[in-house]
């Protein structure tokens, strides 16, 4: 403990400090879920000295003492025998534990509070990132374009090679460590080359795509963010559009995301694997081309509105948190993990059906710690039951737009994982990006991390 008694110069109590577990039986109207107590030697006049432990981390704020009590409530003297009496002085009373009250409390108090007391919200934001980062507001609460016609995005005619000449895509140089795109050991073979060209990778601004011509999604995105520049995207309607690159035949278009083409049982929403706001960043111009560079449906997975909305776009409002209250950049890598055992029938009666659907979702964030440091995590998400029926409530289809809950409303069913079980589910190698992990060394068994509040993600 770290104390300044009745405003003394620090002092600092290193020796015989123990967490004492204490009982209703040692002290009356005790308290163990906000308070913590601990032998720690301490002088009168130290209330709110942190309490650290042996990481030092703060676990506790310094709270008081607990006096030694007999049966009838009475106070005892020093020898834990004599009852306390106030002509005794203040150096004969007796005390069995020092009382601090627990952090966790803290935080459960103000989460509490957090959607009915600005106050609460400000010191929550403190707590996580320093008094360094003002007050800002998040790009991440904007929506998709409005819908059009009862449908979502109306589809645009096909984006021209030209377009993106100068277009520099994603930047494997853009963090303090090179982050190479990553090598596909699996299906090298089945993605979609451009036309005309030997190589797979679709440059877009600020971010990168490479195409699966075989399962016709995306095998996996790359997106740079800068969150000391990012910019607010108001007033970007842009239709999606195929990508005049590679062959428009192999991208699924309106015709597979339109409920009127062809009943189905259940019916997906256009999600962005690279959300519109993401790579919105740089120059007004820069921003603006970004976001419209996400409309194509190279970038486009089928998500059941739920996931999309909730599940899915909890995880990418975290990240983006993180990224833009901090100033910090990061690189996001996402994509479908294609397995053998996906639903392979939907869309029997769409003109490019049927389509085998991609179940489960994966995602690797890179993220600038320090000046010279980065740090790595990932993470794999499931549409889990809501495909295990091919039902889907009626709010669950075509919903308006991107509604997401705050980061720290992630539902239990998000996991954290290890790079390298990315690795594994997908065919694809990161390279050295798992010697940055923050999960992999935890424990040497440790596969993924159920997670049930924001606070459980480690990155």
């Amino acid at each position: 403990m770290i104390q300044h008694p009745g405003g003394q110069p620090k002092q600092i109590a290193v020796r015989d400090s123990q967490i004492v577990a204490l009982s209703k039986e040692d002290a009356l109207a005790i308290d163990l879920e906000n308070f913590i107590h601990y032998t720690t030697d301490s002088e009168p006049g130290s209330s709110g000295a942190p309490v650290f432990n042996d990481q030092w981390q703060v676990v506790a704020l310094h709270h008081r003492g607990v006096p030694d009590l007999n049966a009838r409530g009475q106070r005892l003297a020093r020898d834990g025998q004599a009852v306390w009496t106030p002509d005794m002085g203040d150096q004969e009373r007796g005390w069995i534990a020092n009382e601090g009250v627990r952090i966790s409390a803290i935080y459960r108090f103000l989460a509490g509070k957090r959607f009915e007391s600005v106050a609460a919200r400000a010191v929550l934001d403190r707590l996580r990132y320093g008094f360094t980062v003002g007050e800002r507001t998040l790009v991440s609460v904007i929506g998709p374009p409005p819908a059009t016609d009862g449908e979502l995005e109306a589809q645009g005619a096909d984006s021209k090679a030209e377009l993106f000449a100068g277009v520099g895509g994603y930047d494997k140089n853009f963090l303090s460590k090179r982050v190479a795109l990553p090598t596909d050991k699996k299906r090298k073979k089945k993605q979609a080359k451009l036309i005309g060209k030997t190589t797979a990778e679709l440059k877009y601004t600020h971010f990168s795509i490479v195409f699966d011509a075989d399962r016709r999604f995306a095998r996996y995105t790359a997106v740079n963010i800068d969150g000391n520049l990012l910019k607010q995207s108001k007033g970007v309607d842009k239709p999606w559009r195929r990508d005049g690159r590679i062959d428009p035949e192999i991208q699924p278009d309106d015709d597979f995301y339109t409920e009127s083409v062809a009943k189905e049982e259940l019916y997906f929403q256009r999600g962005h694997l690279v959300r519109r706001v993401d790579p919105s960043w740089g120059t007004v111009a820069e921003a603006k081309r970004a976001v419209e560079d996400t409309f194509h449906f190279t970038n486009a997975a089928p998500h059941v509105g739920k996931f999309n909305n909730t599940i899915w776009g909890n995880l990418e409002d975290y990240l983006l948190h993180k990224c833009d209250k901090t100033r910090k950049r990061m690189t996001v890598f996402s994509g479908p993990i294609f397995r053998s055992t996906d639903p392979s029938n939907y869309g029997v009666h769409r003109p490019k059906g049927p389509y085998k659907i991609p179940v489960d979702y994966w995602k690797v964030a890179v993220i600038q710690k320090t000046p010279t440091t980065i740090a790595a995590a990932g993470f794999i998400i499931g549409h889990g039951r809501l495909l295990d029926n091919l039902e889907v409530a009626e709010e669950l289809v075509f919903t308006t737009g991107l509604n997401p809950y705050t980061p720290e409303q992630l539902v239990e069913n998000e996991i954290q994982t290890t790079i390298e079980n990315i690795e594994d589910e997908t065919g694809l190698s990161f390279g050295t990006l798992k010697n940055f992990d923050s999960v992999a060394g935890l424990e040497a068994t440790l596969h993924s991390r159920r997670l049930r509040t924001v606070a459980d993600i480690i990155i």
